[in-house]
């Protein structure tokens, strides 16, 4: 290998996995995610470096973003992200959904944002590195938060308006420059649907590769104002009940969000 973190193709070993990508989503072959190297011979004869992901069902496994004609030259499903975390059970579906955040810093830090110059592998570090100007790269996590606002025995749910599928969640939102991310959950449910919170109290985090973010779940309860919802992000809001719940995704492979333990664990208390 060429450090920890870079290899190169001539120096692959055979029985590498191979996850290929093209247009931010995942190229699916048969019942599984990854390939063997034997496709990457074919489709990339230069010294092109791979990322290194990690180790997976026995073997290590890199990160190979294609280009529309490598893409359309193999036979593949193309799957988004979100529908792989949602709906399929393939092997490597875990690891891939990973891979997918270190393969989206990869593609969008090839040049340097401060001088434009190629980036190149850092020899000893997970990192892009701009010769010109010295500055390093490293994958980054974007926090957010996701609350779930209750009154008494009824818990908050809104319909985002982004959103294709008519499914009811707790408010979610990202961490703006200086904020806490109980500052955040404040400002977030007041700015989506008009209410004041308070008790905010810390659950649980989780990492969510939309691409690459951290998930901080939180509780809180209601202190004031009526539901107005912004009409932008969120299309509407209601409180909800064990007696009332709104229709839930019916998944293929059931996913553990921290949104939906939010939502199970205040139903277990009730």
């Amino acid at each position: 290998m060429a450090s920890d973190y870079f290899i190169y193709t001539q120096e692959i070993p055979s029985d590498v996995g191979v996850f290929l990508f093209h247009d931010g989503r995942f190229l699916s072959s048969a019942e599984r995610l990854y390939w063997d190297f034997d496709i990457v011979v074919e489709i990339e004869a230069n010294e092109t470096a791979l990322l290194y992901l990690g180790d997976f069902d026995g073997r290590p496994c890199v990160g190979l973003v294609l280009d529309a004609e490598q893409a359309a030259a193999i036979e593949c499903e193309s799957i988004s992200a979100r529908r792989l975390l949602l709906e399929f059970e393939l092997s490597g579906a875990e690891f891939a959904i990973q891979a997918n955040q270190l393969m989206h810093w990869l593609e969008h830090h090839r040049y340097c944002g401060r001088c434009a110059t190629r980036t190149s592998h850092h020899p000893s570090e997970r990192a892009l590195v701009c010769e010109t100007c010295q500055s390093h790269y490293y994958p980054r996590i974007n926090p957010c938060v996701i609350m779930l606002v209750t009154k008494g025995d009824k818990m908050l749910l809104a319909q985002n308006a982004r959103n294709k599928f008519p499914f009811f969640s707790p408010l979610a939102g990202f961490m703006e420059v200086g904020e806490t991310p109980e500052e955040t959950v404040a400002r977030e449910v007041m700015e989506e649907v008009g209410i004041k919170v308070k008790n905010i109290r810390y659950f649980k985090s989780q990492s969510w590769p939309f691409p690459s973010q951290l998930m901080l779940g939180f509780y809180a309860e209601y202190d004031s104002g009526e539901i107005c919802v912004d009409g932008v992000e969120i299309a509407q809001a209601r409180w909800f009940g064990k007696d009332n719940m709104p229709e839930r995704p019916s998944l293929k492979r059931p996913i553990k969000s921290v949104g939906s333990e939010l939502v199970s664990h205040f139903l277990s208390t009730i």
